[in-house]
């Protein structure tokens, strides 16, 4: 995926490494996402919305693709795709950047760094530190 192409694996990262990803670079990579998938998928919803349309009737699927391609050419799947595109770019940023700040609240720490932890608790309760007053008398 371009996520991992351009930060590299994921797996078991820390809460810090996550916090250090640049924001806008996630945005970026969910715009570019938005525009790659909706270009794949535009000629299908194209075709989709002819058929819903009442007046020009198509006899399947197969017909309706044929039949845009005959009389509009390849640009015929196309259009419409600009303002479409005016709503699912801003939407996948989003949701892409979202999502990268939500893993950052919910990512559990990995197993070596709990342990670490527990022992430092651990040393804390054998070796409390000495009660305030004697430290300022």
């Amino acid at each position: 995926t371009l996520k991992t192409w351009y930060f590299g694996e994921e797996k078991n990262l820390s809460k810090k490494e996550l916090k250090k990803r640049n924001p806008a670079a996630i945005l970026g990579l969910g715009a570019v996402s938005g525009i790659f998938a909706q270009t794949c998928c535009y000629p299908l919803d194209t075709v989709r919305r002819r058929m819903q349309l009442k007046g020009k009737t198509y006899s399947g699927t197969t017909n309706a693709f044929a039949t845009i391609l005959k009389d509009e050419g390849i640009a015929g799947f196309y259009k419409g795709m600009t303002a479409n595109a005016l709503k699912v770019v801003p939407n996948n940023a989003i949701r892409f950047a979202v999502f990268d700040m939500l893993k950052v609240f919910m990512v559990t720490e990995s197993k070596e760094y709990k342990e670490v932890k527990r022992q430092a608790t651990a040393w804390r309760t054998r070796h409390p530190s000495r009660p305030e007053s004697k430290l300022t008398a």
